[in-house]
This record gives structure tokens, sequence and C-alpha cells, in this order.
């Protein structure tokens, strides 16, 4: 007779197996090297909230309130690592993750990657006092959320590929991550995480 602890722990293995491989299918149809790919934890109740209202937040800085998902690399050739980290958000263990979605830097654009991809955010003609939010990341931005319990994805209907327009208010922002290499311009690194590295206060 197999051991009861035995058996249980097979079972969250095979669960875990199911939940990232749905989650590979699920990104597959989606996944476009056109595109950066940028996460933030929430609750299972707030993402069709925010696919209705934009997603917003306390700073004019994309980078505090999201983090990328992927690698400038083929969809194939994704480490697993990304994959069981968005099952795994580090972030309070958020049940759902809004996967906000950004075209490449155009080539002609010399403004630098981290005041391009601020453009996202637009301010809020009145403060949210109850998110205390100030800006807002519009829904076309919003590619859809990941269930992160059962791996399934969800797709944001009022989506739209749209090149953010820098505006008058903003201005250069402190580097929080290196570009990846020069073969990746325009792109962000995913930043290294461990269990007993501190966790992040907002996304």
């Amino acid at each position: 007779m197999q051991d009861p602890e035995i058996t249980e722990t097979m079972g969250s293995n095979e669960s875990s197996t199911t939940k990232i491989d749905k989650l590979k299918t699920e990104f597959k149809s989606i996944f476009d090297r056109n595109l950066q790919f940028f996460g933030h934890g929430t609750l299972l109740d707030f993402a069709p909230q925010i696919f209705k209202e934009g997603l917003k937040v306390r700073d004019p800085d994309l980078l505090s309130t999201s983090v990328p998902l992927f690698d400038n690399k083929p969809y194939d050739k994704q480490p697993e690592e990304h994959f069981k980290r968005i099952l795994n958000w580090p972030h309070h263990n958020a049940p759902a993750v809004v996967v906000l979605a950004i075209p490449n830097m155009p080539d002609n654009l010399d403004v630098g990657i981290f005041n391009y991809l601020n453009a996202v955010l637009e301010e809020l003609e009145t403060e949210d006092t109850g998110y205390n939010a100030q800006f807002v990341i519009p829904s076309k931005y919003i590619r859809g959320y990941v269930n992160t319990k059962t791996g399934e994805f969800t797709g944001n209907p009022e989506f739209r590929v749209t090149i953010p327009k820098i505006q008058p208010w903003q201005k250069p922002k402190p580097r929080r991550f290196q570009p990846t290499s020069s073969h990746s311009k325009g792109k962000v690194e995913i930043p290294a995480t461990s269990p007993k590295a501190e966790k992040p206060d907002v996304w």
C-alpha cells in the first residue's frame, strides 16, 4: 500500500504540471515577440473591473507596479521558471495575474525605454482615494489575466495593440532594471527573485 503522504505529493506535482502545461498552451496563442508582457498580481474579483476601468496605480512608474514576464527569446525557449512564477506570484501569492502587453519601442523613438514604458500611464482626472491612486494603465494595454489556481487565461476584449505616447508631464525615472543586452534593445530583463528575497510591496 502506498504511503498517503507520498500519494498526496504525487497528486500535487501532477496538478502543478497540468497547470503549467495549460498556462503554456494559453500563452502560446497570444505570445508575440513584437510585444513586451508584464504582470501585476491582484484578486480574481478585481480582474473584470480592471478590464473595464484600467489598472489604477499610485506612481507613474510601470516597473513599480508590474514586472516583465518573459525573456527576449522565442516562445519555445522561455524557461519553465517563468511560468512557475506566474502560477506562484511572489506578491502575496496572488490568485490572479493581470497581463499587460506593450509594443516594443519603435526604432525611431529616442526617449529611453523606461520613459517609453511609463507612457502607458495616464493621470486620473480625480484621485481615486479608495486605491490611493493618481494614475491608470488604460484597458487597451491589458491583454487579460491568469487564474493562478487553474492556469487558465482570460482575454480582455478591450485590448488593442497601442504604441504609448509620451506625455508632457513625464520625466526620466531612475533605472530599476537594465536592458538585457545590445541585441534586445528596448526591452527590460526579468528581475531575479528567490524564496528568501523580500517580497515586493506593490506587484
